[in-house]
């Protein structure tokens, strides 16, 4: 059901029913704050997007699962360093996410692709 109101902390559906006030956002694996999902959930709710920082491949993102198997290669035998580098980024964005919802606690947690994994 569409808003009768956009924008933040509209919490009226064109039903008249209630809808969640605060709704924390958990973006995909190549995502952020700034995705097409993240815009959408702002224009309806008052939404928080925690950045995770993440990446499949970009260095730049410090919780890439590329910069996991560079941070776990010296300490992980080679055939166990996918699954290690994939722990490793899994583990930063829990922590993240963690963090984000004890301080905004959301009245409702929507995930996309790697965010609902995490």
């Amino acid at each position: 059901q569409e808003s009768m109101q956009a924008g933040e902390g509209s919490n009226l559906t064109s039903g008249g029913e209630s809808s969640p006030s605060r709704v924390s956002f958990v973006h995909g694996l190549e995502s952020g704050p700034g995705g097409a999902k993240a815009r959408w959930l702002r224009r309806r709710f008052q939404t928080e997007v925690p950045d995770m920082r993440m990446s499949m491949f970009s260095l730049v993102k410090e919780n890439s699962i590329l910069r996991s198997v560079i941070r776990n290669a010296l300490f992980t035998l080679p055939w166990n360093l996918p699954s290690a580098a994939l722990a490793d980024s899994l583990e930063r964005c829990l922590d993240i996410q963690r963090e984000a919802i004890a301080a905004y606690a959301p009245h409702v947690v929507v995930a996309s692709s790697w965010g609902g994994a995490v």
